[in-house]
């Protein structure tokens, strides 16, 4: 009678295989790289777009966000979620309140090994802004409504004046106005009268004869 030896099969290897490369695979990309320096301008940026992304939620859904970074994290609070995002390598610090309308107060911090401290907060059009902890945020653009306060004066173009006009003016001939009721030789009205026709003096004797 044959001993049947204990063993794994080709296809039972070949599945062991790729799954130990899989899960390899999906580790190393997930891990954060420890030995990789960290590039605080980009980190920086990162923190920026959450920024920017949690000013677009709170308009759009109309809700206040709050905004807490501590530690690694970032927590984004609104009156239904909250999301969290981890940023590795990083020390976040801070509070940041955004409104419905779009206005906000406060600030992030980010510090990293070996890299400056960097200040993360938004402006009044909900843009990302930054600036180093020592100098501090730039400040805010001028306002359209604050240059308007001030207007340029306006020098009005100069009047020309025109010379008064010398020509002298035009003269007409009169002509008589005509006798109204009389008739010319062509017996149109209004021009140059006729003399009257003399009659024979009357003699009252002569009726009865």
């Amino acid at each position: 009678m044959k001993r049947r030896i204990a063993a794994l099969t080709l296809m039972e290897v070949l599945v062991t295989i790729v799954l130990i490369g899989l899960t390899t695979t999906i580790a190393v990309t997930q891990l954060p790289r420890l030995n990789h320096p960290v590039d605080q301008a980009t980190l920086a940026q990162r923190v920026a777009t959450t920024l920017e992304a949690a000013h677009v939620q709170a308009i759009s859904d109309r809700n206040p966000i709050h905004v807490v970074a501590q530690g690694t994290q970032l927590s984004i609070s609104s009156p239904d979620t909250t999301d969290t995002d981890t940023f590795a390598q990083a020390t976040l610090s801070g509070t940041l309140d955004i409104t419905p309308d779009g206005s906000s107060t406060g600030v992030v911090t980010v510090n990293a090994n070996n890299f400056p401290c960097t200040l993360v907060a938004l402006n009044a059009s909900g843009l990302p802004i930054s600036g180093s902890c020592s100098a501090g945020l730039p400040a805010p653009e001028p306002s359209t409504v604050a240059a308007d306060a001030n207007p340029t004066p306006v020098t009005p173009d100069p009047v020309t004046t025109l010379p008064p006009d010398t020509t002298p003016a035009p003269t007409f001939p009169t002509t008589p106005a005509p006798i109204h009721g009389g008739s010319d030789d062509t017996g149109n009205p209004g021009g140059t009268s006729t003399p009257p026709i003399k009659l024979p003096p009357h003699n009252p004797g002569n009726i009865f004869q």
